[in-house]
């Protein structure tokens, strides 16, 4: 034992030192240090900026292979994956690319269809009407009732092969022959195909249109993506072809 007056260490077991006569005191254990919490400095956003531009673009794994690291901001999911507002987002950036075509264009393709229509709708309507005329017919002198019976045959036979021209031409391509000259097509409003499914729908919202006094078509002038009442019903639009509503 060490003596803490004079400094005199015995080893024997003494109540008071044999130098001073200093009673002794009995040495304290030691206790482990209490843990101390370290706290770190925590680096600003702009610190960590700043060591983020320093960083290179490229880096180098295993093997001195260099790779170019990944720009996310770049990275898409497929359709299926997306939500409804990045899908929205893609059609609204699709649509915004297509280009729609003015009035002038779409009347003269109408007017070009006409004539290459009626080669199908005039032999149609003269067979639907002889084959009237026929069927009805006693002793060889039609009646009136056979004539009119004729007439409306002749008039659903014209209205029928018209309908399936443009329906026909609509569902596999979006052109008849006459927008194919006049560089237009029609499209869904995202510039997909429409399909036969819509072409009969437009058709059908065609003749919807013509009533009362043709207002469904005179909503292609006052409608800013040039879509009547037509293109309405089936969510369809009619766009170039050489800027971007079509291959």
């Amino acid at each position: 034992m060490r003596c803490h007056h004079c400094g005199h260490v015995s080893f024997d077991s003494l109540t008071v030192c044999r130098r001073c006569a200093n009673p002794l005191l009995p040495i304290p254990r030691h206790r482990a240090p209490a843990p101390s919490i370290v706290l770190l400095p925590v680096a600003s956003p702009v610190a960590v900026q700043e060591t983020r531009v320093g960083l290179p673009d490229r880096f180098v794994v295993d093997g001195g292979t260099v790779e170019e690291e990944l720009d996310w901001s770049r990275l898409t999911l497929p359709a299926e994956l997306r939500t409804p507002d990045e899908t929205e987002a893609a059609r609204a950036s699709a649509g915004s690319a297509m280009v729609y075509a003015g009035c002038l264009r779409r009347a003269v393709a109408a007017l070009v269809d006409a004539p290459l229509s009626l080669v199908w709708t005039v032999p149609a309507m003269i067979l639907a009407y002889v084959t009237a005329l026929l069927g009805g017919t006693v002793a060889r002198e039609p009646t009136f009732e056979v004539q009119l019976l004729g007439v409306g045959a002749a008039l659903v036979a014209g209205v029928a092969v018209s309908f399936a021209y443009r329906v026909l031409c609509w569902g596999q391509g979006g052109q008849t022959p006459g927008m194919m000259l006049m560089g237009v097509r029609v499209v869904r409003r995202d510039g997909g195909d429409i399909g036969y499914g819509r072409a009969f729908l437009r058709r059908v919202g065609y003749f919807i249109a013509l009533l009362p006094f043709g207002l469904g078509l005179i909503m292609v002038l006052l409608h800013p993506r040039r879509r009547g009442l037509h293109d309405l019903l089936a969510g369809t639009c009619v766009v170039l072809v050489d800027a971007g509503g079509g291959q």
